[in-house]
């Protein structure tokens, strides 16, 4: 649900807190964190589950939608998606989308 996902950009309020993102990244530009909230449910997550989920947002983050269709269909292992390569050839992303 779209109200349980918001995006934040701090900007730094200190100049040496630019300067060291300059020096560890290389990079001045404020940084988006991805807060997700759901205080109704909870769960321990595996180790397949935690590196499925990581792979789903990275795969988002580098507008990959094949791989993070993938990663979605490993995470419901009983899932009965019919076509699950047209699946994620249609979840693709192209250039200009």
């Amino acid at each position: 649900h779209p109200g349980n996902i918001l995006v934040r950009i701090d900007k730094p309020e200190k100049p040496w807190d630019v300067m060291l993102n300059q020096f560890v990244t290389g990079d001045t530009s404020p940084r988006p964190h991805v807060v997700l909230l759901d205080v109704g449910m909870t769960a321990e997550l595996s180790n397949t589950d935690q590196m499925n989920l990581h792979g789903f947002f990275e795969s988002v983050l580098e507008l990959d939608g094949e791989s993070a269709a993938k990663y979605i269909l490993a995470m419901s292992p009983w899932q009965g998606c019919p076509d699950p390569e047209g699946f994620k050839s249609e979840a693709e992303v192209g250039p200009n989308e």
